[in-house]
């Protein structure tokens, strides 16, 4: 399968793609390969470094625009994530990974804005793939007493 199935072995995946990038060192795909590598070990800070190289080396991959601020949020870095969220969007507002995770950054960042955090929620729960996710962050914003600590 490709990158984003591959189970159990990261470690062989991670050198073929550190070789790559010395081989090339602009190779914007290998960066975002290998982000999405640490990201599924949860190594977020690592998996937002490469994603950032991959958006420095292809700014117009919004996939890697949405892998960023993915995992800028996992590191609660809100504030780049929702302009890297914002970027997705722009390059590919017909994908719902953009619109989800800028209402992550919207919702969990300073200032908690829940009304801008469910409109993005909303657009996000449009596609498929981000409808399950969209729809649980929408049922936490409404219910807020179940999720109380």
């Amino acid at each position: 399968g490709n990158i984003y199935t591959v189970k159990g072995d990261y470690n062989s995946a991670k050198d073929v793609l550190l070789t790559a990038i010395q081989i090339d060192p602009t190779y914007a795909t290998g960066y975002l390969h290998l982000g999405v590598v640490f990201s599924k070990q949860e190594l977020f800070t690592e998996a937002s470094e490469q994603f950032k190289k991959a958006t420095e080396y292809d700014d117009k991959n919004y996939d890697a625009w949405y892998q960023y601020a993915s995992a800028l949020n996992s590191i609660k870095q809100y504030k780049i994530s929702l302009l890297a969220a914002q970027k997705c969007i722009d390059l590919k507002n017909k994908f719902g990974g953009g619109w989800y995770e800028r209402g992550v950054a919207e919702w969990k960042g300073g200032k908690g804005n829940k009304e801008r955090a469910k409109k993005y929620f909303n657009e996000a729960n449009k596609y498929r793939d981000f409808r399950a996710a969209a729809q649980g962050q929408l049922y936490r914003i409404n219910n807020p007493l179940k999720f109380q600590k």
